[in-house]
């Protein structure tokens, strides 16, 4: 994959030395802090759990340090296979090479069931993200009285 600037996409650049994203004009402001994960290793199945949505049975990837649920790219596909509506909704994270990153996620809210409980969550779908897994929060994990053993 060829080096481009995260926020306008010029080619053999990162964002902190792209001249057409300089920071001396720019104000830095966030209104909420997020938590992102990208997990594509099958290696350690020792966190994975089974929760039901609808009638079907989906398997996630659970995470003491992720602070929101994001849906990989087979759930997505799922939940538009059911008809579920989502909202567009504007996400700050911090991408690994400390650079900011402001991306148009989707959001709604599904109800999981796990043991006997309903727990309702909000789900965040980063659009252009392909082939990634599911990766449930810790919250959901609190509230549905799991600990991981990791």
């Amino acid at each position: 994959m060829p080096i481009q600037c995260y926020r306008c996409r010029t080619p053999g650049v990162i964002k902190s030395k792209c001249p057409t994203c300089s920071r001396t004009n720019e104000t830095e402001t966030a209104v909420n802090c997020m938590t992102l994960f990208n997990l594509n290793s099958n290696s350690d199945p020792s966190n994975l759990i089974v929760l039901g949505i609808f009638v079907e049975k989906i398997a996630v990837f659970a995470s003491i340090r992720a602070s929101h649920t994001i849906v990989g790219e087979k759930l997505f596909k799922f939940l538009q296979e059911h008809y579920i509506t989502f909202a567009n909704k504007m996400i700050s994270f911090m991408m690994a090479d400390g650079i900011r990153l402001t991306i148009t996620a989707l959001s709604t809210v599904v109800n999981l069931y796990i043991n006997g409980k309903v727990i309702p969550r909000e789900f965040r779908v980063l659009p252009e993200a392909k082939g990634n897994k599911t990766l449930i929060e810790r919250d959901f994990l609190n509230a549905a009285g799991i600990v991981l053993d990791v």
